[in-house]
């Protein structure tokens, strides 16, 4: 097993308890976040700093936008 197998099997064992939760099976999520994180460690030039690691969690765990006072987090309202 390679180290990135590893790794999104490790992530996936984090996220499979709270699968219930979840929109997508734990294994798609892993490497969805192993993706994002990659992507937002890379620094491209120097007119950026990478995100830091509670950035790219709080992205991947809460999504871009906020959610309104008064309003749910579902899209189907």
């Amino acid at each position: 097993m390679g180290r990135g197998t590893a790794v999104r099997q490790a992530v996936a064992g984090l996220l499979r308890p709270d699968q219930h939760h979840l929109r997508l099976p734990a294994d798609a999520l892993a490497e969805a976040f192993l993706g994002l994180s990659r992507t937002a460690a890379r620094t491209p030039g120097e007119e950026r700093e990478p995100l830091p690691a509670e950035q790219v969690v709080d992205l991947f765990l809460h999504g871009a936008v906020t959610v309104p006072p008064g309003r749910s987090g579902s899209r189907s309202g």
